[in-house]
């Protein structure tokens, strides 16, 4: 998740958050020809991670750091409600 939020604060669209991904060696799945999340021992759904298809796209409108950071608090936030529950 850490690797995951140091690429999302970098990436400046999102294409370029997947290449950046790739890049460090993180294989992506799809599903129905569209990107969908990380794979490794288990698949991951970036929009289960908090990553939504809406929150990616923003990335092209060029968000200043203290959006990018507003959102990735927004990420953990919700994360940690979900780790509640269970």
């Amino acid at each position: 998740l850490k690797l995951l939020e140091e690429i999302f604060k970098t990436a400046t669209c999102e294409k370029d958050f997947y290449q950046k991904l790739e890049a460090k060696e993180l294989k992506l799945y799809s599903r129905n020809g569209k990107i969908t999340g990380i794979e490794g021992n288990r698949k991951f759904r970036f929009s289960r991670l908090g990553y939504t298809p809406e929150l990616l796209q923003s990335l092209e409108q060029d968000p200043t750091q203290n959006q990018r950071q507003e959102w990735l608090q927004n990420i953990r936030e919700k994360s940690q409600e979900k780790e509640r529950k269970w």
